[in-house]
């Protein structure tokens, strides 16, 4: 009987195809599958690397808090908060722990493991300062255009301006995840530009991205709202020594960029074989 699952996979022009609509072709003692439409050779996937995204991506919101998870986003901000109290780098060097992480995480979750990953060896400054300017520039530049046309506008605020900062605005969040996942592969200050890369994840996956846009819109949100409710507990808090509250703080704030890489990683994960990540 003809097998109807589409899990035979052509590289060349990037079709899921089934066994039946393959051409068969004698390559000595054994077969050679050939696509229809481009004649590449095609490889059998088992289904399950096409199981579906959603159900995983909406699972994420708990990872931080899975096995040991909760303990290692403490210790991640009572890092960050030493660091913060250091003069002038603080800020930089504060970025460059958690962009590092978050890098991590998407590659820890690429890789197939479920914890947290644990924190790297620290071999200098570099270590710090170049995965914090590879994020700032992914997570800035798609936003550059947005900014330019507010500044250029000045003070027409007509109702066509709006709707231009408005779609370059979108466009720049939904670019982000796809920058960030570029940029994780990489080590260098300048991985995650390659618009070509970016470009090219966002149209494979086509609707699998949209989806991962979508949620990682919602998690943004939500982590937002728990950092300003954590913030003003603390001042409120009756206690009188401040770093308790401060780092309890700075580690709900984590949530949602520790989850939010969660979903990146999951992405290239279950989708590696149309990434090309074999």
């Amino acid at each position: 009987m003809e097998e109807a699952v589409r899990d035979h996979h052509c590289k060349r022009c990037d079709r899921w195809l089934t066994r039946g609509e393959l051409k068969v072709v004698a390559l000595g003692l054994e077969e050679g599958l050939l696509c229809p439409a481009c004649g590449g050779f095609t490889r059998h996937h088992p289904s399950e690397a096409r199981r579906e995204l959603a159900p995983m991506v909406m699972e994420a919101w708990r990872y931080p808090v899975s096995t040991d998870g909760a303990i290692a986003l403490v210790a991640l901000a009572a890092g960050l908060w030493v660091v913060s109290y250091i003069p002038l780098a603080g800020s930089v060097l504060g970025l460059g722990i958690l962009s590092g992480y978050l890098f991590a995480v998407v590659r820890h979750t690429m890789k197939g493991h479920d914890g947290l990953p644990p924190p790297g060896d620290f071999l200098g400054f570099t270590d710090l300062l170049v995965p914090a300017l590879r994020f700032v520039l992914v997570v800035v530049l798609p936003a550059v255009p947005a900014l330019a046309v507010r500044a250029l506008a000045g003070e027409d605020r007509s109702a066509g301006v709006q709707l231009l900062e408005f779609v370059l605005a979108l466009a720049a969040v939904a670019w982000v995840p796809a920058g960030v996942a570029v940029a994780s592969q990489g080590e260098g200050v300048l991985d995650g530009l390659n618009p070509l890369q970016a470009l090219s994840l966002i149209v494979r996956l086509k609707k699998d991205y949209g989806l991962v846009v979508a949620v990682l819109a919602g998690i943004g949100c939500a982590g937002m709202l728990v950092y300003l409710l954590s913030r003003a507990s603390v001042a409120l808090a009756p206690l009188r020594v401040p770093v308790v509250p401060e780092v309890l703080s700075m580690a709900l704030g984590l949530w949602a960029p520790v989850v939010m890489a969660r979903i990146v990683g999951i992405m290239l994960r279950e989708r590696k074989v149309e990434l090309g990540l074999e």
